[in-house]
């Protein structure tokens, strides 16, 4: 399969191939609904905590005697029915990850990746450089590839003039190659790859 090799001024200059095995694959529902699902409850930080009746200040002494009083039992202020009392059966912190294997993981991305290119929405550019930080000439860049939405900018080579002018636009969002993983390009809207990007993603996922 081959695709169009653009430049910065959104004209094709001629035709990149991609692997089969990689950009054109059915996607696995099952294995991308599991993937999202391991993925978002990994971002939970289980760190939410209650006070039980032992952990709250004060209460240690009986509020009145046990008897003789016309009133009900009580052993103490902290008891969880009192107001500003302890909570029964409250959370605690917890660990909330799961694990998928790396097999997967892979069929994701391919996944989410070939769904880009069957949607024309993954773009491939030579390399996307800027000479210095320029969020203007950025933004020209980009409307002429007539995007809406989140927009993907994945590099393999390193640039601080484009993290720079990417920094202040609205929906654009850059990642290396190194570190890519499915969620980012399912959440974007539009995918634009660096011509070397491509290399290194087809010997990660062969």
């Amino acid at each position: 399969m081959k695709i169009d090799l653009i430049d910065l001024k959104g004209d094709s200059q001629k035709k990149v191939e991609l692997n089969d095995e990689v950009f054109k694959v059915v996607p696995n529902i099952a294995a991308v609904t599991l993937y999202l699902r391991t993925y978002s409850t990994n971002q939970r930080q289980g760190t939410s905590k209650t006070k039980t009746r032992a952990e709250v200040s004060g209460g240690g002494r009986k509020p009145w005697k046990q008897k003789h009083t016309g009133r009900s039992r009580q052993g103490s202020i902290r008891s969880p029915i009192w107001v500003h009392g302890g909570v029964a059966h409250g959370v605690t912190p917890k660990s909330w990850s799961l694990k998928t294997t790396k097999d997967i993981k892979k069929q994701v991305l391919k996944a989410v990746l070939s769904d880009k290119v069957m949607n024309n929405a993954l773009f491939v550019m030579d390399r996307v450089e800027m000479e210095k930080p320029n969020t203007k000439e950025l933004t020209k860049v980009i409307s002429k590839l007539k995007v809406e939405g989140k927009l993907l900018i994945v590099w393999a080579n390193r640039s601080w003039n484009l993290l720079k002018s990417a920094a202040n636009i609205p929906g654009v969002n850059i990642a290396s190659v190194a570190n890519l993983n499915p969620f980012e390009v399912i959440s974007a809207d539009y995918l634009i790859l660096e011509r070397d990007a491509i290399k290194v993603i087809e010997e990660r996922l062969k």
